[in-house]
């Protein structure tokens, strides 16, 4: 099944949307996060990409699993703070 979220968030401490080694990164917050929730290593797909400190106010990525669990939105905002809607 393919997941569409959409989020937004402050990128004051992030070194851009897209994956990077040893840097803080969106993409690899909420993959990291997702892994947690469906003990499975989840790879998200974004629809664009920021730099290092820019902000995104309706950012859309997907990602696929097998189902969704239906409080995916509540479990991602309790660890994530910044997803909009799943």
């Amino acid at each position: 099944m393919r997941v569409k979220i959409i989020f937004s968030y402050d990128g004051s401490k992030f070194n851009g949307f897209q994956r990077q080694n040893e840097l803080r990164s969106v993409q690899k917050e909420i993959e990291d996060i997702l892994t947690s929730i469906y003990k499975n290593n989840i790879e998200i797909k974004g629809s664009g990409r920021t730099d290092a400190k820019v902000h995104a106010n309706y950012q859309v990525a997907h990602f696929d699993v097998k189902e969704v669990p239906g409080n995916l939105n509540k479990q991602l905002n309790d660890l994530l703070i910044f997803i909009l809607k799943v």
